[in-house]
């Protein structure tokens, strides 16, 4: 009869499993994350701004960490995804690591407009639905990668799949959009 010594140590188990859990936080507003490192949680939307009425940029299918950008508002968290600042729902974020929760920043969300500077002349952030010739340039880009597509001028779902094929192969963030880091991988 060891079957009741099994019970205690299973419980055991779960318990330091949820205390582990109940230690990683969600971030407060006016917490500076500039420092800090989010598990962004799966289906989880980005956005241009920190309202839920601001243009959608991207949507996550897999959890995935992230870095910190700036100052939380009362809803949302800047950060740093597939190299552009974006900002994400504070209830999809816990906090990994770091940042400085003085609730002070004197510079607030100073990066916010730096991102399109990062981009080589004349390029951005690409994704499914954008049209021209940039994404014509993309498309090659792509063929010289290896992707079997044919440069259209149009980044539909063999695009996308391609970008999301780069994406794995060089271990960047997998989301089929061509933000700053899959361009640079791309040799832009």
């Amino acid at each position: 009869m060891k079957i009741p010594c099994l019970i205690p140590a299973a419980i055991g188990l779960i318990v330091s499993a949820t205390s582990a859990v109940a230690q990683a936080r969600a971030p407060d507003p006016t917490f500076d994350g500039r420092n800090a490192s989010y598990d962004l949680s799966a289906g989880s939307t980005l956005r241009i701004g920190e309202r839920l009425t601001d243009r959608l940029l991207v949507t996550v299918w897999q959890r995935t960490t992230v870095k910190g950008a700036g100052t939380c508002s009362a809803n949302a968290c800047p950060i740093t995804y597939n190299g552009e600042e974006m900002f994400a729902r504070r209830s999809r974020l816990t906090v990994v690591s770091g940042g400085n929760n003085s609730g002070s920043s004197s510079s607030g969300n100073s990066g916010a407009n730096t991102s399109d500077n990062r981009y080589p002349a004349g390029w951005k952030r690409l994704q499914r639905g954008d049209r021209g010739d940039q994404v014509r340039q993309l498309q090659e880009l792509l063929v010289k990668d290896g992707a079997r597509l044919t440069p259209d001028g149009n980044f539909g779902r063999s695009t996308e799949n391609a970008i999301r094929d780069v994406q794995r192969r060089r271990r960047l963030t997998v989301d089929g959009v061509a933000g700053y880091d899959t361009l640079r991988a791309l040799g832009v």
